[in-house]
C-alpha cells in the first residue's frame, strides 16, 4: 500500500469513483437535491484503497435526508430502479447498465442491532472492518470509525463485532446473521487474499459449522451478483 494519508485516500477514492459512467448522472442528481447526503461505502471503497477497482461491479451508497423520493425518481430518468436482496433500491443507470449501485436509507438500515440515526451507526453495524470505510460523495470527507485503512494496509480481516442475534435473515434462505457473516469473511479471504487477525480466525475455527450453509450463501448473493 502506498497510501500515506487520508486526503491521498479521499482523491484516489473519488477519482475512481467518476470514473464510473453512472456517477456523473448521480452527481447532478445530488446537486439538484443539496438536501440529501450520501456516502459511498462497502466493497467498492475498500476494492480502490486495496487497488483492486477494475473488478468492482456495484456501489453500496448510503444516503439521507429530505425528499429521497425525489432522487430515486430522479435515477428512475436515467436508469432502471427494482430491488435488491436487502429490500433497497437497485439503479442500473443506462450509461452503463453492466454496474449497478444499492442506495440504502441510513435510517432503515437494519443489521440486527440497532436502528441507525446516522452514518456512523451504519458503519459500526459493517461486517468487517475493511468494508466499512464510507467516502462523502457531497463533501470532502472519509469516514474509517473501525481501522479499516490501517487493516487494508495490513491486508487483515477483522469482523467489526460477532454479536449479531441469531435470527433468520431472509425468509426464502435459511441463513441467520452469524453463518452469513462466517461466509462472508471466508469469501472475502479468497477475493483479496487476506488473512483474518487472530481473534477473527478463533471465531471461524469456532463456528465451523456455518460451512454448512456454504451453498445456500452462494445461491442468495452470488447468484444475484450481490455479494459485497
Amino acid at each position: 500500500m502506498e497510501v500515506r494519508n487520508i486526503e491521498q485516500v479521499y482523491t484516489m477514492a473519488y477519482s475512481a469513483l467518476e470514473a464510473w459512467p453512472g456517477f456523473s448522472s448521480l452527481k447532478r442528481l445530488l446537486q439538484n437535491n443539496p438536501t440529501i447526503v450520501a456516502f459511498l461505502a462497502g466493497g467498492a471503497v475498500r476494492d480502490i484503497i486495496s487497488g483492486a477497482d477494475k473488478s468492482i461491479k456495484d456501489y453500496d451508497i448510503f444516503i439521507d435526508g429530505d425528499n429521497l423520493e425525489t432522487l430515486l425518481n430522479g435515477l428512475r430518468q436515467c436508469g432502471r430502479v427494482c430491488k435488491g436482496p436487502y429490500g433497497s433500491p437497485r439503479w442500473f443507470p443506462d450509461k452503463c447498465p453492466d454496474k449497478y449501485a444499492d442506495f440504502i436509507p441510513i435510517k432503515n438500515y437494519y443489521n440486527g442491532l440497532w436502528q441507525c440515526e446516522d452514518i456512523l451507526d451504519a458503519l459500526n453495524q459493517t461486517d468487517i472492518t475493511i468494508n466499512s470505510i464510507a467516502l462523502s460523495m457531497t463533501s470532502q470527507l472519509i469516514l474509517d470509525p473501525q481501522n479499516g485503512i490501517r487493516d487494508i494496509k495490513r491486508q487483515a480481516i477483522r469482523a467489526v463485532r460477532f454479536d449479531y442475534p441469531d435470527e433468520i435473515v431472509f425468509p426464502a434462505c435459511p441463513m441467520t446473521r452469524p453463518s452469513i457473516l462466517w461466509n462472508r469473511i471466508n469469501c472475502l479471504v479468497k477475493k483479496t487474499g487476506f488473512s483474518p487477525e487472530p481473534l477473527t480466525q478463533k471465531w471461524l475455527n469456532d463456528h465451523i459449522h456455518y460451512r454448512d450453509d456454504e451453498n445456500a450463501f452462494n445461491r442468495m448473493f452470488f447468484s444475484k451478483g450481490s455479494y459485497k
